[in-house]
C-alpha cells in the first residue's frame, strides 16, 4: 500500500510540474494592407497584384509612383520597392477588449498632431472623442445588439479606418480654421460625421465609406441588419 500511495503521490506531482501552458494568440485586424507585414514578396507575388493593390503596396511605404500609368509601371516601382518596410502607421493594429474610444485615443493624437503643434487642441479633441465614443457605442450596443470588441475590431478595417481619420483630420482642421477649443462648436462638427460612421461600422456597412473614397468593393448591403437614415437610428 505504501509502494502504491508514493507511485501515486510521485505522478501527482509530474502532472502538476509538466502541467501544458497554452497560448492563445492576440487577435489582430487588417487595415486594408496588402501584404501588411514585414514579409518580403517574391516579385511572382507582385506581378499577381492588380493595380490597386499595388497602390496600396506602395502607399503602405509610403511612396508615391509619379508618371505610373500602365501596371507595368507599378509592377516596376513595386518590385524595385520589395524591400522597403512598412510605415509603423500603415501596419495592421491590435485590438484588444479595452473600451473602443482608449484604443483610437492612438489614432487622434497622430491625426491632430499632424495637424497641429498646438497641444490645448489635441488635448480637447481627445476628451470629446472619448465622450463620443462612450455615449454613442453604449446607445449601439442596446440598439443593434453589438459587442464592443467587435465593434472596435471593424473600425480598424478598411474604409473604415481610413474614413475614420479622414473625421478626424476635418475636426481637427475645424478647431484651427475656427481657432475654437469650446465643446459645444467641436462636438456639433464631430458628431455630424462620426454618428453615422459609427452606425455603419456596427452594421458592417462599408458602402458610405468605399463611396467617400471613390472605390469599390464591399457587399451591396451592411451584414447586420438595421434600419438606415440621416439621423439616429
Amino acid at each position: 500500500r505504501t509502494g502504491t500511495s508514493t507511485r501515486e503521490a510521485s505522478k501527482l506531482r509530474v502532472q502538476h510540474e509538466f502541467r501544458p501552458t497554452f497560448v492563445f494568440p492576440v487577435p489582430s485586424v487588417d487595415n486594408g494592407s496588402c501584404l501588411a507585414d514585414d514579409k518580403i514578396p517574391a516579385e511572382a507575388e507582385i506581378r499577381k497584384m492588380k493595380v490597386k493593390e499595388l497602390r496600396k503596396f506602395l502607399d503602405d511605404r509610403g511612396l508615391p509612383c509619379d508618371g505610373c500609368v500602365e501596371k507595368a509601371d507599378f509592377v516596376k516601382k513595386a518590385i524595385a520597392a520589395k524591400s522597403t518596410p512598412i510605415l509603423d502607421s500603415k501596419k495592421p493594429r491590435v485590438v484588444n477588449k479595452d473600451p473602443i474610444e482608449k484604443q483610437w485615443a492612438p489614432i487622434v493624437a497622430e491625426v491632430c498632431e499632424a495637424e497641429t503643434d498646438n497641444e490645448s487642441y489635441c488635448k480637447q479633441l481627445k476628451n470629446i472623442v472619448d465622450g463620443f465614443f462612450f455615449q454613442y457605442m453604449r446607445k449601439y450596443k442596446r440598439d443593434l445588439s453589438v459587442q464592443e470588441y467587435h465593434a472596435a475590431e471593424v473600425s480598424f478595417k478598411h474604409p473604415y479606418f481610413a474614413v475614420g481619420k479622414i473625421i478626424l483630420k476635418e475636426v481637427v482642421q475645424f478647431m484651427v480654421k475656427e481657432n475654437t477649443k469650446k465643446s459645444e462648436k467641436v462636438r456639433a462638427k464631430l458628431e455630424a460625421r462620426a454618428v453615422p460612421w459609427l452606425r455603419d461600422v456596427c452594421l458592417e456597412n462599408p458602402n458610405p465609406m468605399f463611396e467617400e473614397l471613390g472605390e469599390t468593393g464591399g457587399p451591396s448591403s451592411g451584414k447586420r441588419k438595421g434600419r438606415r437614415a440621416g439621423g439616429e437610428l
